[in-house]
């Protein structure tokens, strides 16, 4: 009763009621879309919960303060610490049958000791480290929880039972069945002993945050996926804070990148020395959004440089929209003969190509070139409609003219246009 009263069910299933429901499925997902099937984007399930966690930790679940599945986009409500203690402990008490759950030194009688301790790293190696991470270092790839902690939030008896049968305990599960009808495949470890084993993992995972990380992470930590431009220009698409999920990286060789957001169809960031680390883009399907690696980054005016209107109009009656509401479209990116890039879009009628790529001086030369079909002969000339194009570099609250041509953005940024005599700092502060 206690589920339904708090809405447990509207996303948990317990015992075959509740879950999901079918026409709400599409809106649970995982951060980037990493895929990892219906386990990973759905919320885990409450049958037998009580005797899979420790009452600390089920009651910080409920009151927000215990969280491992970074994955996930969907967060559940916080409750009060008297509501979530009282819920963890009804629940705990129906799956327990009241009873207290056994002793670690019940379910593992060995001990740690150090021998045991290393024989349960070089297990973890063997199979876990493939899809978990370990005190926040993880594999190229690896999606499933971090096991730091582990044995302060699930009891020994459940992580026992748990790894013998994986799909008893988590039907359909993805992860794998190490110990097939009992047996390990790693017979020179404690005699195969199914059982020992799984101690020894435990008594390495208890001591994790002292131990040295599995042996295939300390390797593919000595990797570099640092991106180098030597000779030519690097492009990369990839996630990024800023220029988004649509992120097209470029870098030179002299040292001056920029990001381009292709979503919202402009350059987002331009950053020096240092360019990008691919590893994540590359191997990691549930990775944080890339950071340049180098500094100096400034974060350059949002929106599209170029827009329409009537062609008699004075002003933009309306501001200036963004991509969707200016009917901006891009139309993907070319490279020319030297290896650096060149955005197209579309406006209307007009062709844009944007073009980035560092100066003598060391300063980023931004090139837009807008052009418009030349009228074929079955056009009917009196009704092609004209209108005004508008240009607009650079926009935002405090920016300061430094000359006829340039101005300076309250970051710092400066914008200077070449090869015009004077602009309009309009009253909007756009440039």
């Amino acid at each position: 009763f206690e589920l339904m009263q708090f809405n447990c069910t509207a996303c948990h299933d317990r015992d075959g009621m509740g879950g999901v429901g079918r026409f709400r499925r599409p809106y649970f997902e995982t951060v980037v879309h990493v895929d990892i099937g219906d386990e990973g984007r759905f919320p885990p399930t409450l049958t037998g919960v009580g005797r899979k966690l420790v009452p600390a930790w089920f009651a910080g679940v409920l009151n927000g303060k215990s969280r491992i599945r970074e994955h996930l986009t969907i967060r559940m409500p916080q409750y009060s610490a008297a509501t979530s203690k009282d819920l963890s402990t009804s629940i705990i008490a129906e799956d327990t049958s009241g009873k207290n759950p056994a002793a670690e030194s019940a379910v593992f009688p060995h001990g740690a000791d150090a021998e045991r301790i290393v024989i349960g790293r070089e297990l973890m190696d063997a199979g876990c480290v493939q899809c978990h991470a370990f005190n926040g270092e993880y594999l190229p790839g690896t999606v499933g929880v971090d096991l730091v902690d582990l044995p302060r939030r699930i009891h020994p008896a459940w992580f026992r039972e748990f790894l013998e049968d994986p799909g008893a305990l988590k039907p359909r599960t993805r992860m794998p069945t190490f110990f097939p009808g009992g047996r390990s495949p790693n017979h020179e470890l404690l005699d195969g002993r199914m059982d020992l084993q799984i101690e020894a993992m435990w008594a390495y995972l208890r001591d994790l945050p002292k131990q040295p990380l599995p042996q295939k992470i300390v390797d593919a930590r000595n990797q570099n996926y640092e991106l180098q431009p030597i000779d030519r220009p690097i492009v990369i698409r990839t996630f990024m804070p800023v220029a988004g999920t649509h992120a097209i990286a470029v870098g030179f060789p002299q040292g001056v990148h920029f990001a381009y957001d292709a979503e919202g169809v402009f350059p987002a960031q331009i950053w020096r020395h240092r360019f990008l680390d691919a590893e994540g883009t590359w191997f990691v399907r549930f990775a944080p959004p890339a950071d340049p690696l180098g500094d100096h980054v400034a974060t350059l005016p949002s929106g599209s440089p170029v827009t329409l209107s009537a062609a008699g109009a004075e002003v933009l009656a309306d501001g200036w929209p963004d991509a969707d509401a200016a009917g901006l479209r891009f139309l993907g990116y070319r490279l020319d003969e030297n290896g650096v890039p060149e955005m197209l879009s579309q406006v209307g009628t007009f062709r844009i190509v944007d073009r980035m790529e560092p100066a003598e001086d060391g300063s980023m030369m931004r090139t837009l070139t807008v052009t418009e079909p030349a009228p074929q002969p079955s056009d009917d000339l009196n009704t092609r409609e004209s209108v005004r194009l508008w240009l607009r570099p650079a926009h935002g609250a405090g920016l300061k003219r430094l000359s006829p041509t340039t101005v300076e953005t309250a970051a710092g940024l400066r914008v200077s246009l070449l090869n015009v005599e004077t602009v309009d700092l309009t009253e909007h502060q756009q440039f």
